[in-house]
C-alpha cells in the first residue's frame, strides 16, 4: 500500500511537467475571492522562486519557500486551516 503514492506522484510528474500545487495556490485563492489583484500579484512572486528552486532542485531551500507562501497565504486570507476555505475561525476559538 505505501508503494503507491510514491508511484502516482511520479506518474502525475512525468505526465504533467507543469509544476502542480504550489503553482496554483494565488489562482486559486484569487478566484474563490480569498485574495484581491495586488496579493495575488505578491503571491505570485513567491510562488515563482519555490518553482526555480523547485527547478533546480534545491529541495532543502524549496521546502522553506513553499513554507512561505503557505505561511503568506494563511496570513493574507486569515483562513484556520488553507485547505477548508470554509473554516475561517482558528479550531479552538469559541464563536
Amino acid at each position: 500500500m505505501g508503494k503507491y503514492i510514491p508511484t502516482a506522484g511520479a506518474h502525475i510528474l512525468d505526465t504533467n511537467r507543469e509544476l502542480p500545487e504550489v503553482a496554483t495556490h494565488a489562482d486559486s485563492a484569487y478566484f474563490l475571492g480569498l485574495l484581491n489583484a495586488w496579493q495575488k500579484r505578491d503571491l505570485e512572486e513567491l510562488r515563482l522562486e519555490a518553482v526555480a528552486l523547485t527547478r533546480a532542485q534545491r529541495w532543502v531551500a524549496v521546502t522553506d519557500a513553499r513554507g512561505r507562501v503557505l505561511s503568506w497565504l494563511q496570513n493574507m486570507t486569515r483562513l484556520a486551516a488553507l485547505y477548508n476555505y470554509a473554516k475561517q475561525w482558528d479550531y479552538g476559538h469559541p464563536r
